[in-house]
């Protein structure tokens, strides 16, 4: 288990977990996560808040907020609840190394994690099945 706080391109700030469970790129509460791998598919995870002792998953279809409420992993990846995400890791440039700056897409939708304004924050949400989304998909991976 990898310990990591994932930081928002858009924001340069990190994911926390906020009342509501929902992941903010605020820049308040706890940012350590966690990394653990998947027992099934290739570059597979689940992502552990310290903060809330929970896995991230996809609360519902019909709003495809992330949240960090998952009491127990799931890897079936034909259910919603999948706790795995395929975290893509890449380098932006020469000097970026690969394995620090990634995307993240959710095990069931397929769908990559984007910071998505709502009112005055940024919240992460499932939202888009391609990598054309002026960054808001991007994140940076860093070890704590």
């Amino acid at each position: 288990m990898e310990s990591v706080g994932v930081k928002s391109v858009i924001t340069d700030k990190y994911l926390r977990p906020m009342k509501d469970a929902r992941l903010s790129a605020n820049g308040r509460g706890n940012p350590q996560m966690y990394l653990e791998k998947a027992r099934t598919g290739n570059d597979m995870y689940h992502v552990k808040s310290s903060e809330t002792n929970k896995y991230w998953q996809v609360k519902s279809a019909g709003d495809l907020w992330i949240t960090a409420d998952a009491d127990v992993i799931n890897e079936d990846q034909r259910s919603l609840a999948c706790t795995m995400f395929h975290v893509n890791c890449f380098a932006t440039s020469a000097t970026d190394p690969v394995g620090k700056t990634a995307r993240l897409r959710h095990g069931n939708l397929q769908r990559y994690a984007c910071a998505f304004k709502d009112g005055d924050d940024y919240y992460l949400r499932a939202v888009s099945d391609s990598t054309d989304n002026d960054s808001k998909d991007v994140f940076v991976c860093e070890k704590f």
